[in-house]
């Protein structure tokens, strides 16, 4: 049977049968990124594009900002993930998507000025003195 990707509900149930610890992300363009995990469920609020140019490379722009907090990670944190790391890792991917979006290709962007704010983003999770590091540890194993 062919996965329909426009029913949410099935395309978890297809992941979720291949993969039950999985963290998923879905995403969906200007609307609510949402993370479902070990933690249950976290929607993180799109972020608005100042325009939208070109949509190519959104998705891109969104894992590579994922990516970034998830290699500052633990390794434990990288492989299951608290609601603390889903929501930063998807508003940097949300920040990320729409800068992209406001070039034309997925090249088309300069994401650059969005470094300093993944990085911000990235210390305040992974820093000792963060309450969300602090969460994570005391999370039981």
């Amino acid at each position: 049977a062919a996965l329909d990707l426009g029913d949410e509900a099935a395309a978890l149930a297809w992941v979720r049968a291949r993969a039950p610890s999985a963290t998923v992300f879905v995403t969906r363009g200007d609307g609510p990124t949402s993370v479902l995990g070990a933690f249950g469920r976290v929607d993180v609020p799109a972020l608005r594009a100042k325009r939208c140019v070109d949509a190519t490379g959104a998705g891109d722009g969104f894992i590579g900002g994922m990516v970034r907090l998830f290699a500052a990670l633990p390794a434990r944190s990288r492989t299951t993930p608290d609601a603390a790391a889903a929501r930063a890792a998807a508003t940097i991917g949300n920040a990320m998507g729409a800068r992209v979006v406001q070039g034309v290709g997925a090249l088309g962007a300069d994401t650059r000025p969005l470094r300093a704010t993944c990085e911000r983003l990235v210390l305040s999770l992974t820093s000792p003195a963060s309450p969300a590091r602090r969460a994570t540890e005391k999370a039981p194993k």
